[in-house]
């Protein structure tokens, strides 16, 4: 069954809204058997997610309550065929603690041809969590198309 991980920092903003997102969408394409996960490239103290990502997601129909964050270990790497992370600072890191992962690692962005990064709005105001959710959400319907298409190449392949 292939896997995308979806990997931020913390693994409290913008990776789990990736996740929830990215599930939803793969779901409305009638995508099945695609596991998606998120984790953070850094090992911190758990946190829940901020109140704001939630009511943005919960506007969307998703429910991020039940979200925990945790931090990308070799096992998660090793089951994923595509990471997704939402800034360089989190390809470079996974790229040098995992070089055998090295060309699964990706961009969000790159997926639509749109490689950039997706700001944190950690501590910071209500707009810049609606415009990460709003940009995340963006770069998911243009990449949408070539994430399946390397979803099904992997399973293809097993």
């Amino acid at each position: 069954m292939p896997r995308v991980l979806c990997v931020c920092s913390a693994n409290v903003c913008r990776s789990p809204v990736a996740e929830h997102i990215l599930r939803d969408r793969l779901q409305r394409a009638g995508v099945k058997g695609v596991v998606v996960e998120s984790a953070g490239s850094l090992g911190m103290a758990p946190l829940s997610p901020p109140r704001e990502c939630l009511a943005l997601l919960a506007e969307r129909g998703l429910d991020l309550s039940g979200h925990q964050p945790r931090a990308v270990d070799a096992a998660m790497m090793a089951r994923a065929e595509l990471v997704l992370c939402l800034a360089r600072e989190h390809v470079d890191r996974l790229r040098s603690k995992f070089p055998e992962a090295a060309s699964k690692i990706h961009l969000l962005g790159e997926m639509s041809g749109q490689p950039r990064d997706v700001d944190d709005p950690y501590g910071r105001s209500f707009d810049h969590y609606r415009r990460m959710v709003d940009e995340v959400s963006d770069l998911i319907d243009a990449g949408l198309e070539e994430i399946i298409r390397r979803c099904v190449a992997e399973e293809d392949r097993q």
